[in-house]
Parts: C-alpha cells; structure tokens; sequence
C-alpha cells in the first residue's frame, strides 16, 4: 500500500480469531548456501511479533467486523499496524482488505494460523463444515456414533497410539533441492497422519542445513511439532524452531492455545483427530537420530532430495544401526549418484533391451573455458565415452554418431 507505513498483518476470522503477521524484509539465502546474495523475500511469522495488548486489539476488531458484515464461517482479513502517533498512544489497527475465501495449499496461512492455536487441518476444516451445517439446520457427517455407523466401532477399536510403529519422516538437506524436499516431507507427513487404516504414528524430522565441511554425523536434525512444520522453505522452519524456544514466544504461545480452547469449546486434550499439544521443537544431530531410530525399531521415510540423501551417506548410516528405511540402499544410492558409473554398470545389456547412451567425462578447466567461448577438444576417459561434443560456436570438434549424451562430472 503506497505511502502507508507500518507492518501488515493477515487475520483469519471466525469464531475465534487468529492472525500472523507477514513483511517484506531484505534477507535469506537464494538458492544454494554458498550463494548468499541478498533477495527481497516475504516473511511469515505466525504468531505474530506484536505486544499481547496489539494482539488482542486485532482479535477483538475482526470479531466485530466479523458481525458486523454479516460473514459467515471463516474469512481473511488483511491491513497494517500502524506506528503509535506520540508517545503513550497505541498503534493503529487499519484493516484494508477482506478475502471472503482464503489460500487452502497444505501450508498456507489459514493452516498456519489454525495450527498456533492447536488446530490440525482436519480440526479447521471440521470448524468450517460445521458452522455451514448449523447455519442450514444439516446434520454433522461425522457424528457416526449417534447414527450407529459400523464405521465408528471400527475406528474406535484401533490400538492406541503407545502401541502404533512410529515413522520418521525426514526431509530438508543444504543442498538447492531442499525447499522440494520440504514440500515432499510434509506431503508425507500429512497424507500418513490421514492414515487412519494404518498403525503407524508419522513424526516430522528436518535435516536443517549446517556449515560446509560439517561431517555427515553432526549434521543438525529438528523433531518438529505440528505448527512448525507449516512453513515455507527450510530457513522460516528453523528460523521459528529458534524463536519458539525462547520463554517469552512460549509463553505467549501456551496462552493463545487456552484461549483458543476455551473460545472454540475443545472437549478434550486427547481429542487427536482435530486437537494437537504443544510440544516445543528439539535439535539434536544426525547420528542421534540413527541411534534413536534403532533403539526405538522405527522406520525413516527417506524424503530427503540429493546430497547426503541420494548418495548413500544417509542409507549407510541407517544400515549400519540396522534401521528399517524407505528407498534404495547405500550401494545402489551411490552407483545411481555417478551417472558414470551407472551407465558403466549398465554397459552390455543390450540383449536384454536395456540401454545406456555413451557419456563424455570432461574436467572442470575445459568447461569454464567452454563458457568463456574457448573450444573443447574432447578425449574419452573411458569405453563408453562418447567422442563428440559441440563448441559453444556450434563447431564440430570430432566425428562421433549424433546420438550421444555428455555427462560432466565436476
């Protein structure tokens, strides 16, 4: 909003209002860690970094627009907190914009929100369905007990969660797949949270990325709790893993939830389906997640994107402790790593209808002078390179059949 300054804050609203706040800020890494350039980002911060007093202020206006325009279910307020004008006055609250229907991707801000307060997915959904069925005198769905669905003798008569195998879902890396593994992980995470025909209890684990030459051991894993996971990229994930650890956000956290409990009429603490604790996030490092992988007979559902997580360091280790793990073993993950070695494995079966195109290995000094509009003269490094290759100007430098795939190996 030109010429407005202040912090803007994003407000979903109901029965019990919750917001965060989100600003343009002039930070972060782009693209992989060794390229720190600075890139204009949005940052979310759920909850938000404003005094208990603003808080409430904004709390207590949606709920009165909320009224006030005769919304129904739930609605997304955005607007701005405005700078105190003089001293001892209160910051300005200014809502400018109100989304009747607001953004339902796995990790956006309705799901975030939702999330501080203790509600799952499933919870605030259920929220929504439920205040339409009331509104149109429908009779809740999933009240199956009270119809005497079969269903619900069945769900009621799964073991419980003490005696479940649980599964770490790892994800996250350093390397510039990681914001893909994120998404893969929580994906996983959720879909098996969803499994109710499954005995499992799926636990969220982040490979958060660490300073290079860290060996693969001390590499930092975070246990997540439920509202941490639901972040944008791997940096908001440990940046709110740090400042949720802190006595004054987890304070200021446990006080929202009891709130929210008590506006929304939770029925119990165990209620699972719709209802999370609040567990604060815990850091520990890669071999102790093997260690308490195997000591506990866990299962680790690989969901980590190349690095340490395709080239069979990760699978070594879980091997070695003999832990149970989705995915490829350690011999396979490093073979499949070096395309040349896998088209070296791959080398004579033709008769069985595999083939692997011939591949060209070529050291780092030629390439950079190849960019730099120097001609290659490429030399084969072993039986199956190919003996072609084109200069940058489009020149043949030799004579090999046109169907050939060069593979650099840097």
């Amino acid at each position: 909003m030109p010429g407005l300054a202040g912090r803007e804050r994003s407000c979903e609203s109901g029965t019990f209002a919750v917001h965060g706040l989100r600003r343009p800020s002039i930070s972060g890494y782009c693209g992989h860690y060794s390229a720190r350039a600075e890139c204009l980002q949005v940052c979310y911060h759920t909850p938000p970094r404003f005094p208990t007093d603003v808080t409430a202020s904004i709390r207590a206006q949606a709920t009165t627009l909320f009224e006030a325009l005769g919304l129904s279910d739930f609605v997304r307020m955005d607007g701005w907190v405005l700078p105190a004008a003089g001293d001892g006055a209160a910051p300005q609250v200014v809502f400018s914009d109100i989304n009747i229907i607001s953004g339902m991707e796995q990790t956006s801000f309705l799901f975030q929100q939702a999330a501080q307060v203790g509600l799952t997915h499933k919870g605030v959904l259920r929220r929504i369905l439920e205040s339409a069925c009331r509104r149109h005198g429908i009779a809740l769905p999933w009240r199956r007990a009270a119809l005497g669905d079969p269903r619900a003798a069945a769900s009621s008569s799964r073991p419980p969660a003490s005696r479940k195998r649980r599964v770490r879902v790892l994800f996250g890396g350093d390397t510039s797949e990681r914001q893909v593994s994120l998404m893969s992980g929580t994906n996983v995470w959720l879909k098996l949270m969803l499994g109710d025909h499954l005995d499992i209890v799926p636990e969220p684990y982040l490979l958060a990325p660490a300073d290079p030459g860290t060996e693969v051991t001390a590499l930092p894993v975070w246990k997540l709790p439920y509202e941490a996971l639901l972040r944008h990229t791997v940096e908001e994930v440990v940046e709110g893993c740090n400042r949720v650890l802190s006595p004054e956000m987890a304070q200021s956290t446990a006080t929202m939830r009891e709130e929210a409990a008590l506006a929304l009429g939770r029925a119990s603490q165990s209620d699972g389906e719709e209802w999370t604790e609040l567990h604060p996030p815990q850091l520990s490092n890669l071999e102790a997640f093997v260690r308490e992988s195997s000591e506990a007979g866990d299962v680790v559902f690989v969901a980590v994107h190349g690095g340490v997580g395709e080239d069979g360091r990760l699978q070594a280790l879980l091997e070695s402790r003999e832990v149970r793990f989705t995915g490829c073993g350690a011999e396979a993950s490093r073979l499949c790593m070096d395309k040349m070695a896998t088209g070296r494995a791959l080398a004579g079966m033709e008769a069985q209808g595999i083939f692997s195109l011939r591949k060209l290995q070529l050291p780092t000094s030629e390439l950079i002078g190849a960019s730099q509009g120097t001609p290659m003269a490429a030399s084969p490094t072993s039986t199956t390179a190919a003996k072609r290759h084109r200069a940058p100007s489009g020149t043949r430098t030799s004579n090999a059949p046109r169907r050939t795939e060069c593979c650099w190996l840097l």
